[in-house]
């Protein structure tokens, strides 16, 4: 089975403004040594929402009904990847 270990692009820098509430929380997950930084959280929150919309647009698609739930999210995995390519995505995949 293939494992995404990064999915990159050339980074693009972008002011933001959030609340004390959510940078306490982006530095707690920094202090607890699971991201390198501030940055590295909010990458990856918005990652997971992008999956999380991507995925709940698959369930309404024709093309998935009767299928398993473990070839549905394949497929949806390889239509992902498809259109992360698109967008200028580079996507270094890795063996577990």
């Amino acid at each position: 089975m293939t494992h995404y270990k990064y999915i990159t692009m050339v980074m693009q820098t972008l002011q933001i403004r959030l609340t004390t509430g959510l940078i306490k929380y982006a530095d707690t997950q920094v202090k607890s040594g699971l991201y390198a930084n501030r940055s590295d959280v909010i990458r990856d929150a918005l990652r997971k929402q992008a999956w999380h919309d991507y995925i709940g647009t698959v369930q309404l698609k024709k093309e998935y009904r009767g299928l398993s739930a473990e070839k549905a999210v394949k497929k949806a995995r390889t239509e992902l990847d498809e259109e992360l390519l698109s967008k200028g995505f580079e996507i270094i995949k890795t063996k577990k």
